[in-house]
């Protein structure tokens, strides 16, 4: 999770919020109002039969919102993939202020009506990388999930067709990533790209129109990405995971004499569960 200009941002999957880990730009220039940081993909459940991981983005005020703002806006994109719409903390959806707002998934304008969305799973898979070269364009931002906001200047209802319509930028993703498409950040240890899969809900008509203070600058989380090895490759120091184990343990049913052993017969051999915590390296 990181914390940047008075909100909490965290990537979570079924294990949790993704761990964050200092990010050691390639240039000295970093882009302005921007925070980068590298987290960790955690290895697949055990018991699961795809390396798929569906995930979610959520974000929280960490200090209360001035009373004289309208708000904030949010919006994010996969890969350099953006979602169509966004969400707003603020006090024209006063739950937002305490609970904050979290992405279930990503919204892809729905083909026959641009004012409506589908909210489709997002998900972490390995990177299949191949040679050789194709059409695509390079991108820089493969493996990298972006968490932008600005203030708002202006909260209104919904106007209608024509007045914002919905829309997704950037390039779509990718089933194969070819060497030649990696460029910046992209190409240093590149070890998964996310995937949209199906649909959450039946498409939505936009309910709220926000208005930017285009004056306001634009703050921006980057999560670069990457697999614990992909991490340890680029010189960053991983935590070990504690994995924990049930161990079973037969305590004794008396204390060795003849009358411990008649109330082990009559009872029965008591069993405790005792925790023991081990590193996974």
């Amino acid at each position: 999770m990181v914390v940047y200009n008075g909100f909490n941002i965290s990537i979570v999957t079924a294990n949790g919020p993704l761990r964050e880990y200092p990010f050691r730009p390639t240039s000295t220039l970093s882009p302005p109002n921007t925070k980068t940081v590298y987290v960790e993909v955690p290895s697949p459940s055990t018991d699961s039969d795809s390396d798929s991981q569906p995930f979610t983005i959520q974000i929280k005020p960490v200090v209360p919102r001035p009373s004289d703002t309208v708000g904030d806006r949010f919006h994010f994109s996969l890969d350099g993939f953006s979602s169509a719409n966004g969400k707003s903390i603020g006090p024209s959806f006063p739950s937002t202020l305490t609970q904050g707002v979290t992405f279930s998934g990503f919204s892809v304008v729905d083909s026959s009506d641009n004012d409506r969305a589908i909210v489709k799973e997002m998900f972490f898979e390995q990177a299949q990388l191949e040679l050789g070269g194709g059409e695509e364009a390079l991108n820089d931002k493969l493996g990298v999930v972006e968490v932008c906001f600005r203030e708002l200047d202006l909260v209104e209802n919904w106007k209608g067709t024509g007045t914002a319509p919905l829309r997704n930028d950037g390039p779509r993703p990718v089933e194969v990533v070819r060497k030649d498409m990696l460029a910046g950040d992209s190409a240093r240890g590149l070890s998964h790209v996310t995937r949209i899969g199906g649909a959450l809900d039946k498409p939505r008509l936009t309910a709220k129109q926000v208005t930017p203070k285009w004056e306001a600058p634009e703050y921006t989380v980057r999560f670069v990405y990457r697999s614990r090895a992909a991490l340890r490759s680029l010189g960053v120091e991983v935590e070990e995971e504690v994995r924990r184990e049930n161990v079973k343990k037969v305590a004794s049913g008396g204390c060795g004499l003849p009358v411990g052993r008649w109330v082990k017969r009559l009872f029965g051999k008591k069993e405790k569960k005792e925790m023991r915590f081990s590193e996974k390296k």
